[in-house]
């Protein structure tokens, strides 16, 4: 845990912070977390210069074409075009930043599992609440999730539990090697 609170000084409170907002995702609105993480890339030019490279800008360009769909669906308004256009660049960018911040393989493997973790509690929750309230013998498929009753199909909700999956076995075949 020495290892994980490293990373978490270095890589910065509020930004760490954010970051667990967003995979969170409380309400439906750890966006908003994620739009504070990449301006906090951006108003930061020395660090931005440093992480910026041709990847991110080919990304960039792809999502901006992607996003440029949007616009003849107007009914959503112009911010889809930017959420569009800036979210996998600069997540991108905020995932070289988490990498240059980290210092050992232990270190990454701990923030990566705590990421996991953090990202797939939403569903965790979900689910045990869905089984306390029905049991096992449920005939529905959906799930609704704890923060804002939103179902979910079974299947979708899994998909968040992937990550805690991939941490455990990549953390299975470190210790038997």
């Amino acid at each position: 845990m020495l290892e994980l609170r490293q990373f978490i000084k270095s890589f910065g409170v509020i930004l760490s912070a954010l970051l667990l907002i967003f995979l969170l995702d409380p309400y439906r609105l750890g966006f908003l977390a994620g739009y504070l993480l990449i301006i906090s890339i951006i108003l930061q030019p020395n660090l931005f210069k440093k992480l910026i490279d041709f990847d991110a800008f080919i990304l960039f360009t792809f999502s901006l074409i992607y996003a440029a769909v949007y616009s003849f669906k107007m009914e959503q308004g112009v911010q889809f075009l930017i959420i569009y256009s800036s979210f996998p660049a600069g997540f991108y960018l905020i995932g070289k930043r988490v990498g240059l911040t980290l210092k050992s393989s232990k270190q990454m493997f701990q923030v990566l599992f705590v990421l996991s973790f953090c990202f797939s509690i939403t569903a965790l929750t979900s689910i045990v609440l869905n089984l306390v309230d029905g049991g096992f013998v449920q005939t529905q498929r959906d799930i609704a999730l704890f923060w804002n009753g939103k179902t979910l199909n079974a299947t979708a909700m899994g998909g968040y539990l992937i990550y805690i999956f991939v941490s455990l076995a990549s953390y299975c075949s470190i210790k038997s090697s």
